[in-house]
């Protein structure tokens, strides 16, 4: 049986048109928070269109995007459909062989360059030749401003419309057993996938936080492209250290985290409280409940019904304990 599915692009103008004003990203900057409605995405993802086309990048032309999860980076992937581009992803942590060896093999024609920890490595392997563009945080400076386009570019008018069987974006794997692999997915691929993976999600509309690396399919195709077809609001991090405040902030409906994570938030709870302690107040009728319930609302999860864990084997241990504060976590793997 043949399924039609909308393309990310076309889902995302079925939503700039149905609902314009409503609140679809939040990102924190300086501790403040600041809001994009679905047509100030749209407006700033056709001047950014606009601008690489104007510079003179062709439909079916690579561009890579380097940078922390933010609001930016998903205005970017927009833009990049828009002109009828293809996104490569890179990671934000990425060595500079690597990074190098990316932009040489999917030969991209620009990069988008965002928060990074350390500039170091794309500083040395960026040639001088590309066309780099740079959001508005502190990075590596780049030839071109995020904020000088926006200025520039009128928004583009005729959006390009994409095949089932186009090529949607190159992602390569992280490259932790040699040369990095670039696995070519399909518009009609990330779509029946993130249609998938909303209907995982029973709440009405979702409150999602948008941290995990976007290089990575998982964040692509269970945080990003699920919530075009399954409008819900997303939540940027601000930083590490900001990371829990940010969870509390947001409030999310659901949460997915990796292994590493839920070890740290562990121990933010132990921190305070003696496991022996906790365990003993758990047992006690009413009060165990309340005591989960606080713990719960300390790091932001109250309102969360779905927690997974993946991308590396968490111990069975460790879910027994969360089972026990009403944090049940599920563990996906692919």
């Amino acid at each position: 049986m043949s399924m039609h599915y909308r393309s990310p692009l076309e889902q995302m103008q079925f939503n700039v048109a149905k609902h314009p004003n409503k609140i679809w990203l939040h990102q924190p900057i300086n501790r403040v928070w600041h809001t994009y409605t679905w047509s100030e995405v749209d407006k700033q993802a056709r001047k950014m269109a606009q601008g690489l086309l104007s510079n003179g990048l062709e439909a079916g032309d690579n561009v890579a995007i380097m940078d922390k999860n933010s609001a930016e980076w998903f205005i970017c992937d927009f833009a990049i459909m828009m002109a009828g581009l293809i996104s490569v992803p890179i990671y934000p942590t990425a060595a500079a062989d690597n990074i190098k060896y990316v932009l040489d093999h999917s030969a991209v024609k620009a990069i988008f360059v965002g928060k990074l920890n350390n500039t170091q490595a794309l500083e040395a392997a960026l040639p001088d030749t590309l066309l780099s563009i740079y959001f508005p945080y502190p990075t590596l400076p780049c030839k071109v401003q995020w904020l000088d386009w926006l200025n520039e570019y009128a928004p583009l008018q005729t959006l390009h419309r994409s095949k089932p069987d186009e090529l949607f974006s190159l992602i390569y794997t992280s490259g932790s057993t040699g040369l990095a692999k670039g696995v070519m997915l399909s518009q009609k691929n990330v779509a029946s996938s993130s249609q998938a993976a909303m209907q995982l999600n029973n709440s009405k509309s979702g409150r999602f936080m948008s941290y995990l690396p976007l290089a990575h399919i998982t964040e692509r195709c269970l945080i990003e492209l699920p919530s075009l077809y399954h409008p819900g609001d997303i939540f940027f991090v601000e930083s590490l250290d900001t990371f829990i405040e940010d969870i509390r902030y947001a409030q999310p409906t659901s949460f997915i985290s990796v292994p590493r994570l839920w070890t740290r938030f562990q121990s933010e709870i132990l921190a305070k409280v003696p496991n022996k302690k906790l365990q003993l107040l758990l047992k006690i009728p009413l009060i165990g409940q309340l005591v989960a319930k606080k713990i719960r609302v300390g790091l932001g999860l109250q309102s969360a019904e779905q927690f997974i864990s993946g991308s590396a084997p968490i111990f069975p241990e460790a879910l027994l304990w969360f089972n026990r504060i009403g944090i049940s976590i599920g563990e996906a793997w692919g």
